[in-house]
């Protein structure tokens, strides 16, 4: 278990918001600024100029199996007895008459700080005037939410796009409400009710011709249409779509798992074929939700294909003219991307819940780590990655950080190193022989002179503490 650094001006109130599937933080500097930190850009180590207060922040099991139909209660992510949502019928019609909608007002006070659009999460009025400025190593070929799968793509989507539900940090096991307000599940048909939240728009959008799409609302169409998307063999998104397939099902109309129809406009369904633990996590938080209007479009606005499962559909998907600017819910959107040289994000007016801190997120392309370091140490940047630990270590002698402009905390990281051995060979088929060569592996000392103390011993891929 590596042992990583933290480093703050001030202790306080912090958050940070985390990636679904990647982290890139294994050490972390910060700078004090006088206002509240945000969610921030996970990198391997990390310097960053931390101003004080508190920030901005704020995806996991099987469905519970009971023998009524369950609901999840917004604000707690628990489920309640409740009324049984039907199997999904053939194809995947709007239904005429949609259903009542279960009452959604939640009094958790952590669903009531996401809702309210005068304070941030960390319950202060947004600056005014306030950049969070940040650096990114190289420009990746995308930042399309579904084919992207790099880090730096990923830091960038986290802020723009949103899923249907966010993890709650304080408790592992739940889900907070986002692009939907709750849910139900009915174990006998192993059937998600989504209800989705309304009034939610879309970020502004132009043609490369520079003719503006019409600014939609978010509908369940667009929860589809992702998953479409999602499904679909022949575009980029095998990272994401390998939770779906079934490896037993050979058969192309038994491939997935999953099975999504639109009920109403704010309503739509996701049943399970089969049972699976991570079903809660892969139906609500695990998938960023993307703009049909946008996504279904070529660059004059006519539609790529009317079928989005075809391979025509998903050439033009792969290569879509808006690879390279980012359209969601979030609390941030796209200003400008100058490759090679920054990317910019503004405040979203328009955002349905508590606002982001910052006026502006600045990422600059930085290369060269040891310009970013220097950058991070002169107050030139406000979190800036450490590759190495030596150098990171090296951080800690310089002026700003005795002084306590920059400063330094050590916490642990869920990354861990072992020793594989290929059990094809006849020797090590010999499970005593592998007992013997692991005590005989000298873990402490190596802790002690290769990773000069900045690691932690464990017993196995879990976290220290962990149950």
């Amino acid at each position: 278990m590596k042992s990583n650094a933290l480093l703050l001006s001030k202790p306080g109130p912090f958050r940070r918001m985390e990636s679904q599937f990647k982290r890139w933080a294994i050490w972390e500097i910060y700078t004090k600024k006088r206002k509240c930190m945000g969610s921030f850009f996970w990198v391997s180590l990390v310097l960053l100029m931390a101003w004080s207060g508190c920030g901005q922040a704020d995806k996991p099991g099987n469905p519970p199996a009971t023998s009524a139909p369950e609901r999840a209660d917004s604000g707690s992510g628990r489920v309640q007895p409740g009324e049984s949502s039907l199997p999904a019928p053939p194809g995947s019609g709007v239904s005429n008459t949609p259903p009542q909608r279960p009452e959604s007002i939640s009094k958790d006070p952590k669903v009531i700080r996401l809702e309210r659009r005068d304070l941030t999460l960390g319950g202060q009025k947004p600056a005014e005037k306030d950049p969070l400025r940040l650096s990114y190593p190289n420009d990746p070929d995308t930042i399309n939410a579904i084919t992207a799968s790099d880090t730096v793509s990923d830091a960038f989507q986290s802020r723009v796009y949103e899923s249907l539900a966010q993890a709650d940090y304080t408790d592992p096991d739940n889900l907070l409400p986002c692009l939907a307000t709750h849910w139900d599940f009915d174990p006998e048909t192993l059937t998600f009710t989504i209800y989705l939240r309304r009034g939610v728009k879309w970020h502004p959008m132009q043609l490369p011709n520079g003719k503006p799409l019409p600014q939609r609302e978010f509908t369940s169409q667009d929860v589809k249409f992702t998953f479409d998307c999602v499904l679909n063999p022949h575009i980029e998104a095998a990272h994401i779509r390998s939770y779906y397939e079934d490896p037993e099902e050979k058969g192309p109309s038994r491939r997935y798992k999953i099975q999504v129809r639109v009920v109403d406009d704010y309503t739509v369904k996701i049943r399970w074929t089969k049972p699976y633990f991570l079903a809660k996590e892969f139906t609500l938080a695990a998938v960023a939700i993307i703009p049909r209007h946008v996504y279904s479009v070529n660059e004059r606005g006519e539609p790529i294909s009317f079928d989005f499962s075809s391979k025509e559909f998903a050439e033009g998907f792969n290569n879509h003219w808006a690879n390279r600017m980012m359209c969601g819910t979030g609390p941030m959107m796209i200003k400008e991307w100058v490759r090679d040289n920054r990317l910019v994000l503004v405040r979203n007016p328009d955002y349905w819940g508590a606002p982001y801190f910052f006026s502006e997120v600045i990422y600059q392309c930085i290369p060269n780590p040891n310009t970013s370091t220097q950058m991070g140490l002169q107050n030139d940047l406000d979190w800036v990655g450490v590759a190495e630990k030596d150098r990171f270590l090296q951080c800690l002698e310089h002026p700003n950080v005795k002084s306590g402009k920059v400063i330094a905390h050590a916490y642990e990281y869920p990354g861990y190193r072992y020793i594989g051995y290929n059990l094809r060979r006849e020797l090590f088929k010999d499970k005593a022989l592998r007992w013997a060569l692991a005590y005989a592996t000298p873990v402490d000392r190596m802790i002690k002179e290769v990773f000069q103390n900045q690691a932690v011993r464990v017993t196995g891929p879990f976290l220290p503490g962990s149950s």
